[in-house]
């Protein structure tokens, strides 16, 4: 948003041009208001006084310094307003990543237990029959055996082949 004098003589009209032209070359979204019979200092009260005593052509607008604050602060309210939607976007975001870690949870403490069950059956058999546990190298060369049998799955193949 920028506010400016339309009869400022500190701002000359080529570079307003350049400036929109920049702004525009950018893709700078923005408002550019120029208000008649304003020059600068028009949102200052001493502008005029200051003006007088050194000679400059500075002057107090009321009238548009109220426009301008009321422009000032639509902008203002309008950042407010995305603001509170980007945050109810983002508590929107939130509760389905919730929900998801939630549901994540309920299947991997349900799979678990499904897959645990017989896991645990089988140690309770092997317990009962005073089957010892495989160390870690009989454990792999079982697997080694089963899979040259072809009797174990590949993580490519379907439960149904």
């Amino acid at each position: 948003l920028v506010l400016n004098g339309a009869d400022d003589p500190f701002v000359k009209p080529e570079q307003i041009t350049a400036f929109e032209a920049e702004m525009k070359q950018a893709g700078a979204d923005y408002r550019f208001i120029n208000y008649p019979g304003a020059v600068h200092g028009f949102t200052n009260p001493g502008a005029t006084a200051n003006g007088e005593k050194f000679g400059l052509p500075l002057a107090y607008n009321a009238e548009v310094d109220a426009a301008s604050w009321a422009e000032m602060l639509a902008l203002f309210g309008s950042f407010n307003k995305q603001w509170e939607a980007f945050k109810s976007s983002m508590e929107k975001i939130g509760k389905r990543i919730d929900d998801a870690k939630d549901e994540y949870s309920r299947l991997v403490s349900t799979r678990t237990n499904q897959l645990e069950r017989p896991l645990r059956k089988i140690d309770d058999l092997r317990q009962q029959k005073g089957i010892p546990e495989l160390s870690p190298a009989e454990e792999e060369q079982l697997l080694n055996t089963a899979d040259e049998r072809g009797l174990l799955l590949n993580p490519e193949q379907d439960e149904s082949e």
